[in-house]
């Protein structure tokens, strides 16, 4: 589960709603009020801007479509067709499951007997960008939280992840919290 995209995906619907809703009512008080004037003493002056209402309601329908287009888009499932890729240095930000009818689950995986829970892995890559992956129980109970290594994905599934043992820290701050390596004394 993305929160960022799922945001912007619900900023997009609601503004889009907003837009509609408003651009009716303005249109409403605009044409009925431009009307009343004009008819009273022949000044179209509110009709000039009575096109507002309908410009917001088509920028609202558009913003709604474009909502749309994206929480889609997201919620694509994997078709198998995608290439596979492997991402080196990859890191697991978190693991959990979403259960139909509980919400998201962060434990005792084994236990869920829901055939429609679905199993989600967040991955870092190195350039910093965090992807949210379907996976297997079996590669999910592979995986723990700040494990580094390689993964195999294909599409918005994760197919297989490999820890690394012994890690490099990638930036300052893990070169910081790592303790350093005496080399001198025995294991």
């Amino acid at each position: 589960m993305n929160y960022r995209k799922e945001d912007k995906v619900g900023w997009w619907i609601a503004g889009g709603a907003g837009a509609i809703i408003i651009g009716f009512l303005v249109s409403l008080m605009l044409y009925g009020a431009g009307t009343l004037v004009y008819m009273r003493s022949d000044n179209p002056s509110l009709l000039l801007f009575a096109p507002i209402g309908p410009a917001l309601i088509v920028l609202g329908i558009v913003s709604v479509v474009v909502g749309l287009r994206q929480g889609f888009k997201h919620a694509k499932p994997s078709t198998g067709k995608e290439a596979i890729r492997q991402l080196s240095e990859v890191v697991v930000v978190s693991r959990f499951a979403e259960v139909p009818g509980i919400g998201i689950w962060f434990s005792d995986f084994d236990t869920l007997e829901d055939p429609k829970t679905r199993f989600l892995v967040q991955l870092e890559t190195e350039q910093g960008e965090i992807r949210e992956y379907h996976c297997a129980i079996e590669v999910l109970m592979s995986v723990g939280e700040g494990m580094r290594g390689r993964a195999v994905v294909q599409g918005n599934w994760l197919t297989q992840f490999v820890p690394q043992a012994g890690s490099i820290a990638r930036n300052d701050l893990d070169r910081q919290l790592l303790p350093p390596i005496d080399h001198e004394s025995p294991p």
